[in-house]
């Protein structure tokens, strides 16, 4: 089974272009069907709990990336980890406020998804900003042998960490890419697609 975990926003929608090139079983998460947690790796247990079969391969975009990253730690350590311009929470935006971290993440077009989809009773603001939250206060552990990580060069601004701290062996592919249209790139969807299928499991 793959499991698709989403950014900070939290909608499986993310992930739309990508399900439509997978024929494996998958499981897409939605935290806003979920209860929000004090801590990302609580959110993790929970997630954890309620999958009806263990993933072989977790699929992370963004904060989405930080979750897979903890339950693989935790739980699922034979599952495969790919992080979609997932990054660390540098000193300084550990420092910069929740509300602040938001608007400057979300373009005006994401911010009118975003609100009609709280019309529509599909997202909460609140979850989103509490895994804004999550995120900046997140202190992970190094723990993993190996991940693989899709970097988008586009990004105005990077880790502030880097993920070779944490992960013994990281397989990076870089994308000239934005971070808002990555999972819709054509590259990076054709990457992931054989990435599925090139790597076995012992």
């Amino acid at each position: 089974m793959i499991l698709l975990l989403p950014d900070f926003v939290g909608h499986p929608s993310c992930f739309q272009t990508l399900l439509s090139h997978l024929s494996e079983q998958v499981e897409c998460v939605n935290y806003h069907t979920l209860v929000m947690k004090e801590e990302l790796p609580e959110l993790a247990d929970l997630i954890a709990d309620k999958l009806q079969h263990k993933p072989t391969w977790i699929i992370g975009y963004s904060f989405g990336g930080a979750l897979g990253y903890e339950l693989c730690q935790r739980v699922f350590s034979k599952a495969r980890l790919v992080m979609v311009d997932s990054h660390l929470p540098s000193p300084v935006l550990r420092k910069t406020p929740v509300n602040e971290q938001y608007q400057r993440w979300v373009t005006t077009d994401i911010q009118d998804w975003v609100f009609l989809m709280q019309e529509l009773n599909e997202v909460r603001q609140p979850i989103i900003l509490n895994n804004i939250r999550l995120f900046s206060q997140w202190q992970p552990k190094p723990a993993l042998q190996q991940a693989w990580w899709i970097r988008c060069t586009r990004n105005e601004s990077n880790a502030g960490i880097d993920w070779h701290l944490f992960i013994d062996h990281i397989h990076q592919f870089d994308t000239p890419t934005r971070h808002h249209e990555v999972l819709k790139e054509r590259g990076v969807i054709s990457y992931l697609t054989q990435l599925i299928k090139k790597v076995s499991f012992p």
